[in-house]
């Protein structure tokens, strides 16, 4: 809730509304997908309370108990999908807020011979017909649909509106793998490290053991070492293959260090 809230309340042009107090010509009463205004007061005190107290801290306990009477499901302290809320609160605004009181019927525009601008236009223009407050002013836009059907070529475009967007956080997808570092002629101790790598190849994990004990690529060998199989190393073994080994056969996978010697074999 506070994450949401922080970020309603930095959108400048809404707070601004607010602590203004432009929204109380415009709190729509009639409105049956709104609170009456009820959820538009309590979002103006909190805003007030929030860049006006002079205090250093400001709870939003009453706009949370607006919002808990209107929607039970985010009464309580459980925890609740950001999203969700959010997506409530930006809808309870515009429709405490629209000054449209009575919507007019539209029909949905879709024609596959239009000019996607001019479509795109009556799109909004019919939305507008219908929603208009400060939500619409400073947070609406629309979603582009085409849809072409395989068996008749017809092409479906619509505009369809939207208030807030899903977008998924980016990731890189890491893998770890355990293997021994081991110096020449053993000169120094025996290392246990984790080699992390996003693909299983050998320039990648090569690139990698370089990084990690700062000696050049072509001194190094990765290998497994069994007792009736024999001596898995790359490249002869491609590093899918040895990392599948340590994974799923529990076997030790060894970075060896080689010298100038044994480098040239």
């Amino acid at each position: 809730m506070n994450s949401c809230l922080q970020c309603l309340s930095n959108t400048q042009s809404l707070t601004q509304y607010f602590l203004k107090e432009l929204y109380e010509k415009e709190i729509n009463k009639v409105n049956p997908l709104g609170t009456k205004g009820k959820l538009a007061k309590n979002y103006a005190k909190f805003i007030k309370g929030m860049w006006c107290d002079s205090e250093g801290t400001f709870s939003p306990y009453n706009l949370k108990a607006a919002v808990s009477s209107i929607a039970p499901i985010f009464s309580g302290y459980a925890q609740n999908d950001s999203q969700e809320f959010l997506t409530f609160i930006v809808d309870g605004l515009h429709e405490d807020l629209n000054r449209i009181e009575k919507k007019p019927y539209v029909e949905t525009m879709e024609n596959e011979d239009a000019d996607e601008k001019e479509l795109a236009l009556d799109a909004w223009l019919n939305h507008s017909r219908r929603n208009q407050s400060i939500i619409v002013d400073t947070m609406t836009g629309q979603y582009k649909s085409k849809v072409i059907c395989p068996d008749c070529g017809k092409n479906s475009t619509t505009f369809d509106p939207f208030t807030t967007i899903t977008l998924p956080i980016p990731y890189e997808c890491i893998s770890t793998v355990e293997c021994f570092i081991i110096h020449p002629n053993f000169e120094e101790e025996t290392k246990r490290v984790n080699i992390s790598y996003k693909k299983a190849t050998n320039e990648e994990l090569l690139r990698k053991g370089a990084e990690k004990t700062g000696v050049n690529e072509k001194y190094l060998r990765y290998m497994i070492l069994t007792m009736y199989e024999g001596i898995y190393k790359l490249p002869e073994v491609p590093a899918a293959e040895l990392i599948s080994k340590v994974e799923n056969e529990k076997k030790n996978l060894f970075l060896m260090m080689l010298t100038k010697e044994e480098a040239a074999i």
